[in-house]
């Protein structure tokens, strides 16, 4: 069992697991609004993102960076850097889609891996920095 604490004590690991599960809940709520309910790909790309993005914010406030701040602030700032992702996913998925006629499910996958990393920098960088928000 000490591997298990050893592992779950990087905050980069725990930042991948939660993101693993905000990723499932982002995923299936774009397959379920744009093949289930046929909603236009860039709707349904909003929708997964606000779930997505929440279920984000509040399991890594809790489990990656242990987060106690009260500041409300907090939260706007992880929506306002998840925007910027949404952004960039929005861009992507249009290139991807439109101009490379790459499915809506690889398009998301490929984007969703495209911003991991930038999305690790910023949250870890401003929305969870205890100097920030104390």
């Amino acid at each position: 069992m000490n591997w298990l604490k050893k592992i779950t004590s990087s905050t980069f690991i725990r930042y991948g697991i939660v993101g693993a599960i905000a990723t499932a809940v982002d995923w299936g709520s774009f397959y379920i609004s744009a093949y289930l309910l046929n909603l236009y790909y860039q709707l349904s790309l909003v929708i997964s993102f606000v779930l997505g993005t929440l279920s984000n914010y509040i399991l890594n406030r809790t489990i990656t960076f242990k987060s106690k701040t009260k500041n409300k602030a907090q939260i706007a700032v992880h929506f306002g850097i998840s925007l910027i992702s949404l952004g960039i996913s929005s861009l992507l998925m249009f290139l991807f889609i439109e101009k490379l006629f790459i499915g809506k499910m690889v398009a998301r996958i490929s984007t969703t891996a495209l911003v991991f990393f930038l999305n690790y920098f910023m949250h870890k960088n401003i929305t969870f920095n205890k100097r920030i928000f104390k």
